[in-house]
């Protein structure tokens, strides 16, 4: 049914109950369909220094950056 919905509104409204599920792929899919770019933004920010400092940590523990 959310294909054929095209309110940017229901999207936003949708994606935001997606992430609070903890489903955030299908949140920033949402995001896009309602052409909030600064959500899907700020998902694949989080996302990359998440796992950016995932990475530090494995690589280098207790190295400082």
């Amino acid at each position: 049914m959310l294909p054929h919905v095209t309110a940017p509104k229901i999207h936003s409204q949708y994606a935001r109950a997606r992430e609070a599920e903890g489903r955030y792929k299908e949140a920033v899919v949402a995001y896009e369909n309602a052409k909030d770019w600064d959500s899907v933004i700020r998902y694949v920010v989080t996302v990359t220094m998440t796992t950016s400092q995932l990475y530090i940590t494995d690589v280098a523990p207790g190295a400082t950056f």
